[in-house]
């Protein structure tokens, strides 16, 4: 068993001993919804801090979910205060993410579904950073 965030920069040899590969995406709606409950419990967060309105969280992951449950509770406010100042992977690293997709889409197997992996609509489960600048 072998781990590695980018196993395409691997020799061919190295690469061919292990045979069955993994793609691991992003969690979708599904998996963000299974993650929230662990990390308001762990962190105690009251019904008030963990309410969060529906598509908060939209592609992040589960390591974003923990900082956001982390930050409500050490500040004593709410996880979408906590997510204020949180930038999630899917948008600081968009292009690296759509590149890992693109690499691994019919030459891995999903992690999620039975079979070969399969990248989502480009923009589908992609955040915006929730900001905007209008230029004139």
């Amino acid at each position: 068993i072998m781990t590695a965030n980018k196993t395409t920069s691997i020799t061919p040899e190295l690469n061919r001993r292990f045979p069955d590969q993994f793609f691991f995406d992003l969690p979708d709606h599904e998996g963000r919804e299974a993650i929230w409950p662990v990390y308001v419990k762990k962190y105690n967060l009251s019904p008030v801090q963990a309410k969060r309105p529906e598509g908060f969280g939209e592609g992040w992951t589960g390591a974003e979910i923990k900082r956001a449950c982390e930050r409500a509770a050490l500040f004593g406010r709410t996880v979408v205060d906590a997510a204020k100042f949180i930038v999630p992977q899917a948008v600081s690293a968009r292009q690296t993410i759509a590149g890992l997709r693109r690499d691994a889409a019919g030459r891995f197997l999903s992690a999620a579904k039975a079979g070969f992996y399969m990248p989502p609509d480009e923009n589908s489960d992609l955040p915006t950073s929730g900001r905007r600048i209008d230029a004139e």
